[in-house]
């Protein structure tokens, strides 16, 4: 819902009915479905780098701990995932940022050649930049999930959906897609946050949140006899 409530409002705006029972906002439906395409190489990069180099090194990392490891081998698992996350999290917010640069630069030819017209190229260079916000959101969710963190994205999407929800019911008719775009870049900030400062003390955290359950038991005292001879 986060990511279709501005068509929902859309589709009150301008629908267009080519049947009964189906609605079409053609100046905003087809911009939008265009602007998620410039996301499918960066989804098809971080799946196939998450399930490869990063679980490797996430497994590892949660089988230094599950096999009680010694803090200087589990410190170095943890180094080489901190490696491959950031460095993998570098790659494809380039990536995607080329994407999106690329899309807005052909938004104008890509709007000629589907007729559409300006509130259409509006609703196009909009829906490419929040498709981008969207598409980095998915990653940060993803990974939050591997550390079962499912708070996180959870929360993100309440605020996306919210934002989204607010500013397209104000500016749909005029500045189509910002809704959507500002809901997203606002809701990948709040969780890649919310996610650096548990990630950031992991150790801290996965003790706090496994401790073991010690059984209770009563102290025991041992008498120093030896000390009590002595004296």
């Amino acid at each position: 819902m986060a990511a279709w409530i501005d068509d929902f409002i859309a589709w009150f705006y301008f629908k267009y009915s080519i049947s009964k029972g189906f609605i079409f906002a053609p100046q905003y439906d087809i911009p939008m479905f265009i602007s998620y395409l410039f996301i499918i190489p960066t989804l098809t990069l971080f799946v196939l780098n998450l399930e490869t180099d990063f679980y490797f090194n996430y497994r590892a990392f949660y089988q230094s701990v599950e096999e009680n490891r010694t803090l200087t081998y589990i410190k170095l698992a943890k180094e080489t995932l901190d490696n491959n996350l950031y460095a993998t999290t570098k790659l494809i917010l380039s990536v995607q940022f080329t994407f999106m640069l690329s899309g807005l630069i052909l938004s104008g030819p890509l709007a000629k050649a589907l007729i559409l017209n300006d509130y259409g190229l509006k609703a196009l260079r909009f829906g490419i930049v929040g498709a981008a916000a969207n598409g980095i959101f998915l990653y940060v969710s993803l990974i939050a999930h591997y550390f079962d963190l499912p708070d996180i994205p959870m929360n993100a999407s309440i605020i996306a959906f919210t934002v989204n929800f607010v500013f397209s019911m104000l500016t749909i008719i005029r500045f189509p897609g910002i809704g959507f775009a500002i809901g997203f870049i606002i809701a990948v900030i709040f969780a890649w946050t919310k996610f650096r400062v548990i990630y950031k003390n992991l150790l801290h955290f996965e003790f706090i949140r496994n401790r073991l359950t010690l059984p209770l038991r009563q102290v025991i005292i041992h008498e120093n006899k030896h000390l009590e001879e002595t004296e």
